[in-house]
């Protein structure tokens, strides 16, 4: 024995006993969390005399969308749901709480709101117990086999349960009998009561029956008294501007199945909309508010006793773009009566898609940002089919997913590096170099300038020219000399500071883009492994594998003519407390990279763009009510078995620029051609006029009316 002390079996009797009583007091943590913190939040209690205490949540309205100067864009207006509470469902005898689902869905049925139906993932078809599986249930790529299966294994059913033994385990865990319902209400029961637990129906999730009931369906579902059925008011989106800006704003939907556990820790509830795209997704931590709590006793009647806050709803914060909505509506309009000049210009209906980015170069705000053709976001479900049977599809943002050949947009960056590196180059401003047509510096690659073959020109060359004519006359030589003087390494180094085949800081997604050089990567994802002085030369002139998105083209064209200095291309100016002028966020540009150009540079630049403008017949005549003098550069970007695609940048004024324009006209022939967009919204930049009326329809949208009759209105 040993005398005051511990027995090893003692010390070993202590440890066990200690770490059971650490184990003990991590579930009384867990057990006092869930039942006293969460039930305080969530969870609804009973009370003695009969009465009943639950809670409910109070909908936060998502934040609005406004452009630059404050016209709203994207709000909300109230909308009515009806939903049951868990609590209420989980604490009523069985019974009662199916007779309260049956009565809700006569009412609607009655009063013809059936339509509003929330949510419908039942399987099964056919009057009970004679049931089979639905055929989309049965269809292993359908959201409903998905469900059905979640079901079963949360049930601890066979993932092989029979559609009859699968109806008849819910009516006995529902106590939804045959001697208290027929055929068809049983059915209609279970169907609410599979939707809800498909739903994952709990504490933090109530059901909604229906969505969107109007005025009039609120007060015949309260006519009817309805226990256990409760109102809830929403905000539903309002599109200011139907048909317009709605690559930029995005849609919002049900958080989906893959992205439900990561909303889940944010403190989202199921059924709560985020956005999916565009904007909305884009500053979603913005838009989104956080719903309140009111906690609600009733009388053993189901009387309504006292309401109490118990958590307050905060509202999202309200965003303010960068789009000013005159311009995006002057761009989204040009793009297709661009497309139908192009027709009768060239006698054939090829060109059937384009974009155009408006940019302040100063800041790298965008003004504008349009995709042809496009959509309108009321009515996108409904439309959805007929988008997807488009044979261009409206749903790509070729403004910022769409990549192309810059063709001679691409000399003005070309001009810079030239100038700035004269000490390898030899060029200066005033360097003569000789175009012959051809350029047959080497033997085996000998490319042509366009005025070679030109049926128009009779010359065939353009003799000796210096940086400002060669923009002006879009002089292929001039440019291959440059860069092959140049090479590809040093093109490719300035070319990389002006942003082009480099993310643009976008907030609402784009392609990279592809820069012409040694091991890069084609657009098939094939990488370049030998390189050649051939293609140095046509990469200097904006060909071999350079393709990139317009909004890539504008922010170059930007950086180039203010100077050097490249920002991040962005659409969020700001962030503002609901409804008020309290800001929450200001975006404040910082400069990404910066090129100190020089004057004999910017000289060369500047001029030679003035000159393309008053030079070429076409942009001068499509330019001609523009107020200030603008400088441009087209571009004719070739595409094997394509008609060629115009492509078009312009900064006005010319001299100090503060927009810059690109644009892109798929299979548009000439580049010249794509001015004409560029051309109306300078005109609208330069007119001192407030935007048009809310409600304005874009005429080359899709417009029906949503399913809840309000014209620019969806849930």
């Amino acid at each position: 024995m040993f005398k005051g002390g511990w027995r090893p079996h003692d010390r070993r009797a202590m440890a066990m006993t200690v770490a059971f009583a650490l184990v003990c007091m991590v579930y009384i943590g867990i057990l006092l969390n869930i039942t006293v913190i969460s039930r305080s939040r969530f969870v609804d209690l009973s009370v003695s005399d009969g009465s009943l205490t639950y809670t409910r949540p109070v909908r936060a309205q998502r934040g609005g969308i406004y452009d630059r100067n404050g016209v709203p864009l994207v709000t909300n207006r109230s909308r009515y749901d009806l939903a049951f509470y868990y609590s209420q469902i989980h604490q009523a005898d069985p019974k009662d709480a199916n007779d309260w689902i049956l009565a809700s869905l006569n009412a609607l049925e009655y009063y013809g709101l059936t339509q509003f139906r929330a949510a419908d993932y039942f399987p099964l078809e056919g009057d009970y117990p004679d049931v089979s599986y639905t055929e989309e249930a049965m269809d292993e790529n359908s959201s409903a086999y998905a469900r059905l299966k979640r079901v079963l294994r949360y049930d601890d059913l066979d993932e092989d349960e029979s559609a009859k033994g699968l109806a008849k385990f819910l009516a006995r865990r529902y106590a939804v009998s045959e001697k208290d319902y027929s055929p068809q209400d049983m059915m209609r029961i279970l169907r609410v009561r599979f939707d809800m637990e498909a739903l994952q129906f709990s504490d933090v999730q109530p059901y909604y029956l229906a969505y969107d009931i109007g005025d009039e369906g609120v007060a015949r579902i309260a006519e009817q008294g309805i226990r256990g059925l409760h109102v809830e008011q929403a905000g539903v989106r309002i599109y200011h501007y139907p048909g317009y800006a709605s690559h930029i704003l995005g849609r919002i939907g049900a958080i989906t199945a893959e992205d439900w556990p990561e909303y889940k820790k944010k403190g989202y509830a199921m059924s709560d909309k985020v956005g999916l795209s565009g904007c909305e997704y884009a500053f979603e931590n913005y838009l989104h508010g956080s719903d309140g709590i009111l906690k609600v006793t009733e009388d053993k009647d189901g009387n309504v006793i006292s309401e109490e806050t118990v958590v307050s709803p905060s509202p999202g914060k309200d965003v303010y773009l960068t789009i000013d909505i005159r311009l995006q509506i002057a761009a989204e309009n040009a793009l297709p009566q661009n497309a139908s000049l192009i027709h009768g210009w060239t006698g054939t209906e090829e060109c059937d898609a384009g974009s155009v980015v408006a940019i302040q170069p100063d800041t790298f705000d965008i003004l504008a940002l349009a995709s042809y053709p496009t959509y309108s976001l009321p009515t996108f479900n409904l439309d959805y089919e007929a988008i997807l049977a488009q044979d261009v599809s409206p749903l790509t943002n070729r403004a910022t997913y769409g990549l192309y050949a810059p063709g001679s947009t691409f000399k003005i960056g070309m001009a810079v590096a030239a100038i700035m590196e004269q000490s390898v180059t030899g060029i200066t401003g005033s360097t003569l170099l000789d175009c012959e047509g051809k350029y047959t510096k080497y033997s085996d690659y000998q490319p042509e300038c366009w005025v070679y073959s030109s049926l128009t020109s009779p010359i065939h060359k353009h003799g000796w020219i210096n940086g400002v004519e060669a923009l002006e006359v879009s002089c292929n030589c001039y440019f291959f000399e440059a860069g092959d003087r140049l090479g590809i390494a040093k093109m490719n180094e300035y070319c990389s500071r002006y942003g082009l085949g480099c993310e643009t800081g976008i907030e609402i997604g784009e392609a990279i883009g592809t820069l012409a050089g040694p091991d890069c990567t084609t657009a098939t994802g094939e990488r370049v492994l030998n390189w050649y002085p051939g293609d140095t030369l046509a990469a200097a002139i904006g060909q071999s594998y350079n393709q990139f998105t317009p909004l890539q083209l504008a922010c170059y064209v930007s950086t180039v003519v203010n100077g050097g200095t490249r920002y991040s291309a962005h659409l969020l100016a700001s962030a503002q407390t609901y409804r008020s002028d309290d800001p929450y966020y200001v975006s404040i540009p910082e400069p990404v990279d910066r090129i100190q150009i020089s004057e004999e540079a910017m000289h060369v630049v500047r001029e030679g763009m003035r000159a393309v403008t008053e030079t070429s017949s076409t942009v001068s005549y499509l330019m001609d009510n523009v107020p200030v003098t603008v400088g441009s550069k087209t571009g004719t970007a070739q595409k094997t078995g394509y008609a060629d695609y115009a492509m078009f940048v312009c900064a006005a004024p010319y001299d100090a620029p503060e927009i810059v324009v690109s644009v892109c006209m798929e299979k548009g022939s000439s580049g010249g051609y794509s001015a004409y967009t560029a051309a109306r919204i300078l005109e609208t930049y330069y007119r001192d006029e407030e935007a048009p009326a809310a409600g304005t329809e874009n005429p080359h949208a899709i417009t029906r009316d949503s399913h809840s009759g309000s014209s620019g209105a969806v849930g």
